[in-house]
C-alpha cells in the first residue's frame, strides 16, 4: 500500500472570529478635546458613542442613539447636565436615565440608555468596557504617568481613536512568533500615529 493512499489531508477549519473587545480601560483621547461643552462622536466597541461634559464638569459617555426614535445624540446639544436629542429634545443624563421630555409632564420612568464608566487621569479620558457590563474592580487601575501635566514637557498630540477588534491571543501569538516576525517586519514598518508625545525637555 502506498503512503499517499493511507494519509489523510488535514484540514484547518476556520470561520469569522466573533466580535469581542477586551475587558478593561480604554483611552478615548485627551480630556481637553471633550471639554468644550459640545457632544462628540466616538466609534468604539463596535458602536457609536457620544462623549460630553455636563454642566457639573463631569465627562460622560453614552450610547449615541436616543432610545426614543434613534436620534443621534452626538448631533444634539448639551443642556445643563444632560444631552438633548436633536429629534424631540429628550434629555439624557450621564447616568443613562431620561431626565426630561419637554412636551410631557414627566420623563418615562423606565427610559434608560447604555453608559460607560469614565476615568480622567493624566490629561486623558478612559472608559471601562466589560462584555458583562460589570463595574471595574478596585484593583484594576491605570499606572500614573509621572509629570504628565508638567509644563516641562510639550503638549500631547492625539490624531485618531481606534479601538481594535483583534483578539488579544492573536496579538501575543504574533509577538512571540520569531519566524513570523522576521518575515512581517521585512514587509512593513510597524508604526503608530494614534497618539504621540514629544518627550524632549524644553530649554530653560
Amino acid at each position: 500500500m502506498r503512503m499517499h493512499d493511507t494519509d489523510e489531508v488535514r484540514l484547518i477549519e476556520a470561520q469569522a472570529a466573533p466580535t469581542r473587545f477586551a475587558r478593561g480601560w480604554h483611552c478615548l483621547g485627551l480630556i481637553r478635546d471633550f471639554g468644550d461643552g459640545k457632544p462628540h462622536a466616538i466609534n468604539a466597541f463596535g458602536q457609536k458613542l457620544v462623549v460630553f461634559r455636563s454642566g457639573d464638569g463631569k465627562i460622560n459617555v453614552l450610547d449615541s442613539y436616543c432610545r426614543h426614535m434613534g436620534g443621534d445624540l452626538s448631533q444634539g446639544e448639551v443642556k445643563g447636565d444632560e444631552i438633548a436629542c436633536p429629534f424631540h429634545d429628550w434629555r439624557w443624563g450621564g447616568d443613562g436615565r431620561c431626565k426630561q421630555v419637554p412636551y410631557a409632564r414627566r420623563a418615562p420612568r423606565l427610559a434608560r440608555t447604555a453608559t460607560w464608566t469614565t476615568l480622567e487621569q493624566d490629561g486623558m479620558l478612559f472608559v471601562w468596557n466589560d462584555p458583562e457590563r460589570k463595574p471595574p474592580p478596585p484593583e484594576v487601575t491605570i499606572p500614573r504617568i509621572e509629570g504628565a501635566t508638567s509644563d516641562e514637557w510639550t503638549d500631547w498630540h492625539w490624531y485618531t481613536t481606534v479601538v481594535g477588534t483583534s483578539n488579544c491571543r492573536e496579538i501575543v501569538d504574533n509577538v512571540v512568533d520569531m519566524a513570523h516576525s522576521s518575515i512581517s517586519t521585512a514587509r512593513c514598518r510597524l508604526t503608530s500615529k494614534t497618539s504621540s508625545r514629544d518627550t524632549s525637555r524644553r530649554s530653560t
